[in-house]
């Protein structure tokens, strides 16, 4: 989005000064990942190590400098916060706990009693939308049917209002 707001010479919008996210690159999470399935035969939820995380503005700054262009040519605005949606998210709950692993980039999360249930629950909703069941093709891959569960669960998560099913 940034990138399509530079080269229509702006603005760039932000959602607040102190609005804060996580990045890493495509190659170290894949190597994350992977790194992930010897670890354990348990099928647990597990969370890389991201760093710190990095302010959504002074990354907006730094693709405009990128791109050849200063905050001059190509302003920054701040839009406000949507609901549902924080400064800093937080990557697991006040019940959840992290627990090391072998790995120093890599930490197990531990649920409460009751929550491995919900997620799959959660999963066995997802399963026609993810794979292909062929008493119900028309679920494969649709946009709308997946937006549909996941904001049951995480409201703050919208798309767009005309979104194609496929």
């Amino acid at each position: 989005l940034f990138k399509e707001q530079i080269f229509a010479g702006g603005p760039v919008t932000v959602t607040h000064p102190d609005a804060r996210r996580w990045f890493m690159t495509i190659p170290e999470a894949v190597s994350l990942v992977i790194k992930t399935t010897g670890l354990s035969a348990d099928n647990g939820l597990y969370m890389l190590d991201m760093g710190d995380p990095v302010r959504i503005v002074d990354f907006a700054r730094q693709m405009i400098k990128f791109y050849g262009y200063d905050e001059e040519s190509i302003p920054i605005t701040f839009v406000g916060m949507r609901p549902g949606e924080k400064k800093i998210e937080r990557l697991w709950s006040d019940d959840e706990t992290p627990v090391d692993t072998e790995h120093p980039r890599i930490v197990k999360i531990t649920f409460p009693s009751g929550v491995q249930e919900v997620v799959s629950k959660i999963i066995k909703e997802l399963e026609p939308v993810l794979k292909l069941d062929t008493e119900q093709p028309g679920l494969f891959r649709n946009r709308h049917k997946l937006r549909k569960i996941i904001n049951r669960y995480f409201p703050a998560v919208a798309g767009p209002e005309n979104e194609p099913e496929y």
